[in-house]
């Protein structure tokens, strides 16, 4: 075979399976200063990074994982306030017990996007650690990976707790055990977006049972930053 004719051959099929593995190659530029954008390939690391922060291919509106958990936890939270609304309602407390459940889960109907916080949160600590074990994972990157995906396991966690607490609450017949376990569904909610200070320090960080989605973010906001120099 004619030598230019090979090589030629070997380039697409490098570049067609780059652009299968980077779901939202374009959205990886996001990571770099805009003079460089378009020369710079981005690694497969940076491809990882993008599916966190800036796009994945089955998310509503095709926001980056991170994102999407934000938004489903937020929805969860404000529900599981309102459940907290009618502490003498039984039928109240399940409603929006419930709409925290598909906030957290993507299933059934509700006021959640569809995709959950659950499976948002997963797929972080998935690409996260993709990023961190991929060709072209820096220093950096694989620093500030342990932060997110430490932040984005306990969110999962909790969680896993505030739908099993939420189980409970549906299996109640009276307001008062629904009431008692619709504090502790709120409280992980909070917990949730904002993390708790769970070793009395004075401060939230990013380690196991403190940091949450916010913690995450902020550990990717640094390493953008980063990134970007």
């Amino acid at each position: 075979m004619n030598k230019n004719i090979l090589l030629l051959l070997t380039a697409l099929t490098t570049t067609a399976t780059m652009a299968n593995s980077a779901e939202f190659l374009p959205s990886t530029h996001n990571w770099n200063d805009g003079s460089k954008a378009a020369i710079h390939q981005p690694t497969m690391a940076e491809i990882h990074l993008g599916h966190v922060d800036t796009g994945w291919k089955d998310t509503p509106k095709a926001l980056g994982l991170l994102n999407t958990a934000q938004s489903e936890a937020k929805i969860a939270a404000f529900h599981a306030s309102l459940a907290l609304k009618k502490p003498n309602n039984l039928k109240w407390i399940k409603i929006h017990s419930n709409h925290v459940l598909q906030a957290l889960t993507g299933k059934g109907k509700g006021p959640g996007a569809g995709y959950g916080v659950l499976k948002a949160s997963k797929g972080v600590s998935k690409h996260i650690t993709f990023a961190a074990n991929s060709a072209g994972a820096t220093a950096a990157i694989k620093l500030h990976a342990t932060h997110i995906k430490t932040s984005a396991d306990n969110a999962t966690q909790w969680s896993k707790e505030m739908v099993a607490l939420i189980h409970e609450i549906n299996n109640s017949t009276g307001h008062y055990k629904a009431l008692k376990l619709a504090k502790q569904v709120s409280s992980l909610a909070q917990q949730l977006n904002q993390g708790v200070d769970s070793n009395g320090d004075g401060k939230i960080t990013w380690v196991k049972g403190e940091g949450s989605l916010k913690q995450a973010a902020k550990h990717m906001t640094i390493l953008r930053n980063t990134l970007k120099k």
